[in-house]
C-alpha cells in the first residue's frame, strides 16, 4: 500500500503558502549545473491532482539523488522548503529537508495534470486616446517607472537575503 499523496500540495507550495509535510511523488529528477558549477537537481514532483517542475533539491541533498534513493516514482514527505519567487513572478520551491518514503513504487499515481501557475500582469501604464492612438501621459510613466524601480529593489533584497542564507556553498 502506497502513502497517501497531499494533493493540492503543488498549487499551496508554488503560491507562496506553507503546508506542512506534504507527501509527494517524485516523476522524474534532472541534472542541472548552476552558473557557480555546482550540481542541483530539479525534481518533477506530483500531488495526484497536479505535476510541477518548479522543485529543487538544497545542494546538502544531492547524495539521495547521487545514491539512488531519491528516483523516479518515489515517494518523499517534504520536511522543509523555502519558496523563491524569480524575476518573472513564477515560483521556485527550494527543497531543505525531505524523507523518502517508498522507493519501490510501480508508475505514477493517479493522472496528475501539468500545473500552470498563473503569473501576476506587470505593472500597466494607463493610457488615453488621442487621434486613434493610445498615448501615456508624464505623469503615468512617471508613476510606472517608479513602480518598476520598487519592484527591483524588492527583488535586490530578496535576492541579497537569500545569498545570505546560502550554507556555505
Amino acid at each position: 500500500m502506497n502513502p497517501e499523496l497531499t494533493q493540492g500540495a503543488i498549487q499551496t507550495m508554488t503560491k507562496g503558502d506553507q503546508i506542512h509535510n506534504p507527501v509527494m511523488q517524485v516523476i522524474n529528477t534532472m541534472s542541472i549545473v548552476s552558473v557557480s558549477g555546482y550540481r542541483l537537481y530539479r525534481l518533477l514532483l506530483s500531488d495526484r491532482v497536479h505535476t510541477s517542475s518548479s522543485f529543487m533539491l538544497a545542494a546538502q541533498l544531492n547524495d539521495l539523488v547521487e545514491q539512488k534513493e531519491i528516483a523516479a516514482n518515489c515517494i518523499c514527505r517534504i520536511k522543509k522548503y523555502i519558496v523563491n519567487t524569480l524575476k518573472d513572478g513564477r515560483h521556485l520551491v527550494k527543497i531543505i529537508d525531505l524523507e523518502v518514503l517508498k522507493s519501490d513504487v510501480e508508475g505514477k499515481i493517479g493522472e496528475p495534470a501539468p500545473y500552470v501557475e498563473v503569473l501576476p500582469s506587470p505593472p500597466s501604464i494607463p493610457r488615453t486616446a488621442r487621434n486613434g492612438r493610445k498615448r501615456a501621459s508624464k505623469q503615468d510613466l512617471k508613476a510606472a517607472i517608479l513602480a518598476v524601480q520598487r519592484q527591483v529593489k524588492e527583488e535586490i533584497k530578496a535576492e541579497m537575503a537569500r545569498f545570505r542564507e546560502r550554507p556555505g556553498e
